[in-house]
């Protein structure tokens, strides 16, 4: 479970520079293996599309102790 938490925060610490198409093709490849078994992943990442597409504000432009808890928010809902 540890590993799994450990995994999901780093998918959701990279989704921005994944929808900048800023990664390199092994992380992004990793990354999108990583969205096809997690489906609490995934919703996050449709969740951010949403919230860049109506405030045009991408994570790095959310300050560090909201992130967190929005993070800690997002584990909590989605049982991991």
């Amino acid at each position: 479970m540890i590993a799994d938490q450990v995994r999901c925060r780093e998918v959701a610490e990279v989704l921005t520079d994944y929808l900048e198409g800023a990664l390199p093709v092994e992380q992004r490849v990793a990354l999108e293996q990583h969205l096809l078994l997690c489906e609490g992943c995934t919703n996050f990442l449709e969740q951010l599309r949403t919230s860049i597409a109506l405030t045009g504000t991408h994570v790095e432009d959310v300050p560090p102790q909201v992130m967190d808890r929005v993070l800690r928010m997002f584990r909590e809902r989605s049982g991991s």
